[in-house]
């Protein structure tokens, strides 16, 4: 990999891994937040930011998945696959979470 190519991908791949931390931890905030308000429930909006988290994730995963040095991109990668498993564990804490607050599962 060229160096200023190597650099334009780190640059991408720092920005794009911020964004996801960003809103995955709004997601996980709206997750334990206690509300009295009826009208936002706070665990839908959770979900939202944490689908929103796991689809940047996965465009850039995807973007870099068929890339011919394999050998630089893909411990970088490995990184953003693990946010991947992480976040979507969290969802899946989030829609039991929605679920129980709708009495959805007793």
């Amino acid at each position: 990999m060229v160096m200023e190519e190597e650099k334009n991908f780190l640059m991408y791949f720092q920005t794009t891994i911020r964004n996801v931390c960003l809103f995955t931890s709004v997601g996980v905030a709206l997750l334990i937040a206690k509300s009295k308000n009826k009208y936002v429930p706070l665990k839908l909006l959770s979900v939202g930011f944490l689908t929103i988290a796991l689809s940047i994730n996965y465009h850039l995963v995807n973007k870099y998945k068929a890339s011919k040095d394999t050998e630089t991109i893909q411990k970088w990668i490995n990184v953003a696959k693990l946010c991947f498993t992480i976040i979507c564990v969290l969802i899946i804490v989030a829609t039991y979470k929605l679920s129980k607050y709708y009495k959805i599962l007793y």
